[in-house]
């Protein structure tokens, strides 16, 4: 409908709205959150850099080792070269290292706890959208198989008695009030049950 000139009349289609389907089980769903869910993986990833922090933190203790190379000193014969190797060992009972080692500890526990709650929040909202999901979907069946074909049927047949007289024509709106009320409701149905299927797509991370 976009980019049309303005005497265009707008032509919206007449076929009906396509329902979509959960093809997989609701196991399956959870699944595929522990391991697609981008909350879960960043999460994830959170813990693995807090790991590396720590163990970069426990090499703190270590000796550092320098070796050089160079001249002996300048003006020396062109082949006068000296070779040095510097040993630094750091103090153990200084608190430095301690403190760094115990920060990055802390850091993979928060980390840690952190992802704990995200899996948490995350499973549980994804209980609650399938839940939803279901349900709406239960209730567009009842619609698609029982509401709107009795609604329907009962519409015809207030036309057909309306044409040979044996009802007035507030029946007949009522008739027809009756199916457009039906499938208001229909569509309001869709539209909630998509927008939770968009959200459950959302929260486990794939289509």
């Amino acid at each position: 409908l976009l980019a049309q000139e303005e005497t265009t009349s707008i032509i919206l289609p007449q076929k009906e709205l396509t329902v979509p389907k959960l093809t997989i089980s609701s196991g399956q769903i959870h699944k595929l959150t522990h391991t697609a869910a981008k909350h879960i993986r960043h999460g994830q990833y959170t813990v693995e850099e807090a790991k590396n922090k720590k163990n970069l933190a426990k090499w703190s203790y270590a000796p550092d080792f320098m070796f050089t190379f160079k001249k002996a000193y300048t003006g020396a014969p062109e082949d006068n070269y000296s070779i040095g190797v510097e040993l630094t060992i750091p103090l153990w009972f200084f608190e430095k290292q301690t403190s760094e080692v115990n920060q990055a500890s802390y850091g993979l526990i928060e980390a840690e706890k952190n992802l704990e709650a995200t899996v948490r929040e995350t499973h549980s909202e994804v209980r609650s959208l399938i839940a939803k999901v279901q349900t709406h979907e239960k209730l567009l069946k009842i619609y698609e198989t029982s509401l709107i074909p009795q609604a329907t049927s009962t519409l015809n047949s207030s036309r057909g008695s309306y044409r040979v007289g044996r009802s007035n024509f507030s029946d007949l709106l009522d008739s027809e009030r009756s199916l457009y009320s039906v499938r208001i409701s229909y569509y309001q149905t869709l539209s909630q049950y998509v927008e939770n299927l968009v959200r459950l797509e959302e929260m486990v991370g794939t289509s």
